[in-house]
């Protein structure tokens, strides 16, 4: 073998394994990461939420938790909200595309969604 067929095949196999990562490991990575942050802006808004909620409630101020549900309706990239009573009951509902969601009303984790749900 020749060594200029020999540096070409190690320049291959160097452009082979660079592109082999970069096709299956980033895209994976870079999902793993996006779902996380996803997670924390949901968990964020909904502590925020609760804040708001929580302290219309118990100063018996409606108007609070009005603005609280209005400042939630501001982000467009929010698909539902609801909010339940004490007994488990809808107090109110935020659902602007119609989604048919799967809701476990007795404190387990209802079912998680997918990509296509939405």
């Amino acid at each position: 073998m020749s060594i200029s067929f020999k540096i070409f095949i190690c320049i291959a196999a160097m452009l082979l394994s660079i592109s082999s990562f970069v096709y299956f490991y980033y895209p994976k990575a870079y999902e793993e990461y996006s779902l996380q942050m996803l997670e924390n802006k949901v968990k964020s808004m909904a502590e925020m939420i609760a804040l708001g909620i929580g302290v219309g409630r118990d100063l018996n101020n409606f108007s609070v938790i009005n603005n609280a549900l209005n400042w939630a309706k501001r982000d467009h990239s929010l698909a539902y909200i609801i909010l339940l009573d004490e007994n488990n009951e809808d107090y109110a509902t935020y659902n602007p595309r119609q989604l048919s969601l799967p809701i476990d009303k007795n404190g387990k984790k209802a079912k998680s969604l997918s990509k296509a749900d939405c």
